[in-house]
């Protein structure tokens, strides 16, 4: 695990994230594990069902139930690749130099 990856915290992590109460954290920072229980303090951003951060939490859970999820790409009308609406393909074109 390492800054930038996504993983699901859930109930093999830690009792309270048991039932509806799993999240999604981007990670912004990792600890190092404990050496007697492997429990780790993880920083990171929760992500809402679009994938936006909502808050920055730092937790301590279980590492052998941290689930890294795998990257997605993008996808169209992502925050991160704005789209200006109604300009069409040819239009854009227009405006390249020759």
């Amino acid at each position: 695990m390492k800054s930038g990856d996504v993983v699901l915290i859930g109930a093999a992590c830690s009792v309270q994230f048991s039932g509806g109460r799993a999240l999604m954290l981007r990670l912004v920072a990792v600890g190092d594990p404990d050496p007697y229980n492997d429990w780790i303090w993880i920083t990171g951003y929760v992500l809402d069902s679009n994938g936006l951060a909502t808050a920055k939490r730092e937790l301590y859970v279980m590492r052998a139930g941290l689930v890294v999820q795998r990257p997605t790409a993008p996808g169209r009308g992502d925050a991160r690749c704005p789209r200006r609406a109604g300009v069409t393909a040819g239009q854009r074109a227009s405006f390249m130099p020759s």
